[in-house]
C-alpha cells in the first residue's frame, strides 16, 4: 500500500439561469394543465350521471303513464267487445225490428237460390 493522492473536494460553482429557462414555470404549467383536464373530466362524468339518472326519471314516469294509458285502452276494448255482441245478438235485432215496424217474411218473399 502506497501513499495515495489527497484529493479535495470542492462544490461546484452554479451557473445562474433565469427561471423561464430553469423549467420551474413549464413544469408548473404541465401539472395544472393535468389538474385541469382532470378537473374537467370529473366534472363532465358527473354532469353525464345527472343527467343520465334525469333521463331515466322521464322515462320511467312515460313507461307510467302508457302502462295507465294501455290499462284503459283495454278495459275499453273489453267494454267494446261486450257491447259488439249484445248488438249483434238475434234477440236485440229482434226488438230492434219489431220497433221499425219490420215484420218476418212470408213463404212468398223467400226466394231459394239453386
Amino acid at each position: 500500500m502506497g501513499p495515495q493522492p489527497a484529493s479535495l473536494k470542492m462544490s461546484q460553482r452554479r451557473i445562474y439561469r433565469p427561471l423561464s429557462k430553469k423549467g420551474l414555470f413549464s413544469g408548473t404549467l404541465r401539472m395544472a394543465r393535468q389538474e385541469i383536464f382532470a378537473f374537467i373530466s370529473v366534472l363532465a362524468l358527473l354532469i353525464l350521471g345527472l343527467w343520465t339518472s334525469y333521463e331515466i326519471l322521464n322515462i320511467s314516469r312515460d313507461i307510467k303513464c302508457l302502462r295507465i294509458e294501455q290499462d284503459r285502452l283495454v278495459a275499453q276494448n273489453q267494454d267494446l267487445r261486450s257491447q259488439e255482441v249484445r248488438l249483434k245478438s238475434v234477440s236485440h235485432m229482434q226488438r230492434l225490428g219489431r220497433r221499425l215496424g219490420l215484420h218476418p217474411p212470408t213463404d212468398s218473399q223467400i226466394v231459394y237460390l239453386k
